[in-house]
């Protein structure tokens, strides 16, 4: 009994991953009628318990498996009940958050150098008459509900407030400002972030909250919530974090451009993007690189083609969003 419910999860999974791929209308439904739905449910429950349930479940996952994986060998109902365990986590995830990435992905224009430096101007304006615009000092919950009720109206979706995360300080070694949680349903951010980036963080992690899997998507439903919301603190944060990434694609392509834009910066932009912009010789931490790395795989391994630079995908999007080309 226990060995056909492990397969019949195994190939429930399997066909959530899969089929919406060769059906293409089937990723729309999957995402209405099943992954949002189960992500509701499971958010609200988990949004009435005031820490991180993610990081209690890891630790309880974790534990499980060891646990079932050292018995195994030598019982073999512990190997049927691991089998039956790893299954029943595998489909919650691919109907959860595994079958989002089957929706076709947004369709973006490589920019020529030219658009990406008249980009770069353009967030340098809006980011600095946004942060002159800055009146109100938000407190981090503060920032938590005021990001949800954007991202709420954004979405039109009765979405929960993130949470902190129970260890910053684990996040930050990582490298980490936030991510989501879909067996929980639970968007969760570091608040030892960077603070003009913050704001836009949390409305990130709240998109994927929203269904939103792919990381250049999530950046522009975000974006798009900052820059429509009468708050110039989320603004502000929306136009900075994308001017990071704009940032290092024209140094790139053209240093002297990037000089020029850094001219172009007040002197209070110019010191919060020195201050946030990382330099390129101080080397990345061990950490670092290899959350990177895992997290390249998982993405790639998930339908995303650009792995951790499918962030910087949101660059052509707000270029079209904005009618630069």
């Amino acid at each position: 009994m226990m060995r056909r419910l492990s397969l019949f999860l195994l190939a429930l999974a399997l066909a959530f991953l899969l089929l919406p791929h060769v059906f293409p209308p089937l990723a729309g439904y999957c995402r209405a009628n099943v992954a949002r739905p189960l992500t509701a449910l499971i958010g609200g429950v988990s949004a009435r318990v005031p820490f991180p349930v993610a990081g209690v479940l890891f630790i309880a996952l974790v534990a499980a498996i060891l646990s079932l994986s050292i018995l195994a060998c030598w019982f073999r109902l512990a190997a049927r009940c691991l089998a039956l365990f790893l299954s029943g986590v595998f489909c919650a995830y691919a109907m959860m958050w595994g079958c989002l990435y089957a929706r076709p992905s947004a369709h973006a224009i490589e920019l020529t150098p030219a658009a990406l430096n008249h980009l770069c101007h353009r967030l340098i304006d809006e980011a600095d008459d946004a942060l002159a615009r800055v009146r109100t000092k938000y407190t981090f919950p503060d920032l938590l509900e005021a990001g949800c009720r954007l991202m709420s109206a954004q979405t039109q979706l009765p979405l929960v407030p993130a949470k902190a995360a129970s260890r910053p300080n684990l996040l930050s070694a990582l490298g980490l400002a936030g991510f989501y949680s879909p067996l929980t349903g639970e968007a969760v951010v570091n608040p030892g972030d960077c603070p003009d980036t913050l704001p836009f963080t949390i409305c990130h992690e709240l998109a994927h909250q929203a269904g939103i899997a792919r990381e250049d998507e999530a950046n522009f439903c975000a974006f798009l919530a900052c820059e429509r919301g009468n708050l110039p603190r989320f603004r502000y944060a929306a136009c900075f974090t994308t001017l990071l990434y704009t940032m290092r694609s024209l140094r790139a392509v053209d240093q002297a451009a990037w000089e020029r834009a850094i001219s172009h910066m007040s002197p209070a932009l110019s010191a919060r993007f020195n201050r946030a912009n990382r330099p390129a010789d101080i080397p990345v931490h061990g950490m670092t690189r290899i959350q990177r790395a895992v997290t390249d795989a998982f993405l790639r391994l998930s339908g995303d083609s650009y792995g951790i630079e499918s962030y910087e995908r949101v660059l052509p999007l707000i270029a079209a969003h904005w009618g630069i080309r």
